[in-house]
């Protein structure tokens, strides 16, 4: 089974980041813009895991700093 290079997680990354930055500027509704914001993060979040995993595949730093973002963003919500 092939695996996704680092290519394809960052232009599903770009894809998420860019609905993102589109539903936050076009909608009023303020949930929306929330769950707009957050396809933002998660977009984020997905960056820092693969280039940890492609990168820097013995150290953990991305992996943390996403947990890091998603404990603050449940702590916002």
């Amino acid at each position: 089974m092939m695996e996704p290079g680092l290519n394809h997680i960052l232009f599903v990354s770009i894809l998420l980041f860019f609905i993102g930055v589109y539903g936050f500027f076009t909608r009023r509704n303020l949930i929306t813009m929330l769950m707009s914001i957050e396809l933002i993060l998660n977009s984020v979040n997905l960056n820092f895991i693969a280039f940890n995993k492609y990168l820097w595949p013995g150290k953990m730093d991305g992996l943390f700093f996403s947990i890091f973002v998603i404990a603050k963003k449940s702590s916002i919500d």
